[in-house]
């Protein structure tokens, strides 16, 4: 796993106390470890069936992240306000979740999930 972040801070108001952030993440991560499908018995038991005597031998495809943070900080004499919004996952990269069993086809598939994840917060400090 390998992170590389960037980040740019402007200050803000009459006399510079509030601060306006952005930073940028980068994120490339090794795949997942799994264990092989046994095919023809996931398929006779309608349920994902592993090769354990394999187990975690092979590895999903490595993938790329990025995230993004913006925020805002309000800096008084005696409380300091902070407003963030995080977003994780701007890339959509698909995470690998395992697999599952497709009761229509009768196949083994992948369970892969693009998720975005927005996070917006608000941070007192006294």
């Amino acid at each position: 796993m390998s992170n590389f972040l960037i980040g740019k801070e402007w200050h803000l108001g009459k006399s510079a106390q509030n601060i306006l952030n952005v930073n940028i993440r980068v994120t490339y991560q090794g795949g997942n470890h799994y264990s092989p499908v046994r095919e023809t018995e996931s398929k006779a038991a309608k349920s994902v069936i592993f090769d354990e005597l394999s187990a975690y031998s092979l590895q999903y495809d490595p993938m790329l992240n990025l995230h993004m943070t913006l925020s805002y900080r309000i800096n008084k004499k005696r409380l300091s306000q902070e407003f963030a919004l995080k977003i994780l996952n701007l890339t959509q990269q698909p995470d690998f979740n395992g697999f599952k069993y497709n009761y229509k086809t009768s196949a083994i598939e992948k369970d892969l999930e693009r998720i975005v994840i927005p996070n917006l917060s608000y941070k007192i400090e006294f």
